[in-house]
């Protein structure tokens, strides 16, 4: 999504809004934290959802509509109290799913850039054909959109996190909505998350928030195998680029997730960490966070080290 210029203009997303950012939202980095742009672009798209279906986007029939992959690229980092701009505009609309592209502006710069595709989900956590008159709603509004520029990809870079590229299936496209869900003992480290009774939104299921917060935990508890528990001390760190997060199931979360993360590939500056959180051994969802390492003090990219890559060869999902 990154290197799509017209993701990063303003005019080209006919629905925005102010949102203001909390203190709560900020890190011990003194920025924003990266669950709270998430939350923040989510912010966005569900105001766009509610623009459009009103009731009947979480509050009206038996299958309220929600996302179900979201992808994040962060651009460069947003800071508390300034007020940020939220923008959206629809880029799909087909019999299972509508797709959302969103952005954050904050002073006129672009901070970070987000696509959702949301379907609607039955009781039973399972998604289910949008209704024809959600369709039509929809196709409505993107028809009223301005075009995009020539060229422009409204899908492009938008990658749903994945099974793990060793299998038959690790060789579907970016793009698939194929996910191979793993036992969470498959994982380097698996480990407990305790649920949170605000963990639910306004329709009884898991939040979109809930799910960004303990993929952030997953990535957090793998960086501390990785580099030992004084990391927050050493000259290298590592830098959220990227977060695709998946449902394949959504319903009440259960009073504990088990949950696992490890390595889902390494570059030359970066790395893929995959968590996922199973109600047992019932995959609900999966996350894919792109790391880059950086040195601290010159706020730089930088390639791994050998003893990093043997770390990370260690802890990589088999």
């Amino acid at each position: 999504m990154k290197h799509d210029a017209w993701r990063r203009q303003p005019e080209i997303y006919p629905f925005s809004g102010e949102i203001l950012p909390r203190y709560t939202d900020v890190d011990l980095w003194q920025h924003l934290n990266n669950v709270a742009l998430i939350s923040l672009q989510i912010e966005s798209v569900q105001r766009l959802l509610l623009d459009v279906a009103d009731d009947a986007a979480w509050r009206a029939g038996p299958a309220a509509i929600g996302p179900e992959t979201t992808s994040t690229d962060f651009i460069a980092e947003a800071y508390y109290p300034t007020p940020l701009t939220a923008a959206a505009r629809i880029t799909h609309v087909n019999e299972r799913d509508i797709g959302i592209a969103s952005a954050l502006f904050q002073k006129g710069h672009c901070v970070g850039l987000h696509q959702s595709r949301v379907v609607s989900w039955a009781p039973d956590g399972q998604p289910v054909p949008m209704s024809a008159e959600l369709r039509a709603a929809f196709a409505r509004r993107m028809a009223a959109h301005p075009p995009l520029p020539p060229g422009g990809e409204p899908e492009a870079g938008h990658k749903p996190a994945l099974a793990h590229p060793g299998n038959a299936a690790g060789g579907a496209p970016a793009d698939s909505m194929q996910v191979l869900p793993r036992r969470p003992a498959d994982f380097p480290a698996h480990y407990p998350l305790a649920s949170r009774f605000g963990d639910h939104d306004a329709t009884g299921r898991t939040s979109d928030q809930a799910l960004g917060r303990m993929a952030e935990q997953g990535r957090v508890n793998l960086l501390t195998a990785l580099m030992g528990p004084e990391r927050l001390a050493s000259p290298v760190g590592f830098m959220v680029a990227h977060v695709s997060l998946r449902w394949l199931r959504r319903g009440r979360a259960p009073s504990a997730w088990n949950a696992g993360s490890g390595v889902l590939r390494s570059g030359d500056r970066s790395i893929t960490i995959r968590a996922q959180l199973s109600d047992g051994d019932d995959c609900h969802a999966v996350c894919d966070s792109v790391m880059v390492a950086i040195d601290r003090e010159a706020r730089q990219s930088i390639r791994l080290s050998d003893d990093l890559r043997a770390a990370v060869e260690r802890l990589s999902v088999r």
